[in-house]
């Protein structure tokens, strides 16, 4: 079992979990109300050791996490012209953002990753997203592979970013 609190008198025993689809869960029983999930996903956060906690109003509670907090569910090309110039990731908390390039990474079993929510890392820390088979199939339509380095990568404004394998995240 999971402690809630922070070592205090009024601790009681639970579990919050979020599973591998980006689904939130208490005591098994799935989370599915818009507003819970709004401020559960607003108030995950992981700190330096890489463990997860959800702070909603001054409350702490550990979260376990089974792979990411959050999966990109759809990806979006953007384009200037001809010209690719970007991605836009839909993650599972109902929002939209520009997916950093640099981020991205593949697992050893070909899942790609990559960190979301980055403007807010020094209040949240390191979050990562988990893309989804969807946003995984959009991708791969605009990765090559480089035979000369035995790497894959995207070119994005004429700047290529390599898209290396993790050996841990």
């Amino acid at each position: 079992m999971i402690k809630s609190g922070m070592g205090t008198e009024t601790e009681r025993d639970y579990i919050i979990y979020i599973n591998k689809k980006g689904e939130w869960f208490y005591n098994g029983a799935e989370i599915v109300h818009p507003k819970i999930l709004r401020i559960f996903n607003d108030g995950i956060r992981r700190d330096k050791d890489g463990a997860y906690s959800l702070i909603v109003e001054g409350d702490c509670a550990k979260v376990v996490v089974e792979d990411a907090p959050f999966v990109v569910a759809n990806l979006t090309a953007t384009f200037d012209g001809d010209n690719l110039v970007g991605f836009v990731g839909h993650l599972s908390d109902n929002t939209r953002e520009t997916i950093d390039l640099m981020t991205v990474e593949i697992d050893e079993n070909n899942v790609p990753y990559c960190m979301v929510k980055i403007d807010e890392e020094k209040i949240r820390g390191k979050l990562s997203a988990r893309f989804s088979t969807t946003a995984y199939y959009a991708l791969a339509n605009y990765i090559q592979y480089d035979e000369d380095r035995g790497s894959y990568f995207i070119e994005l404004k004429s700047k290529r970013f390599d898209i290396p394998y993790l050996n841990k995240r």
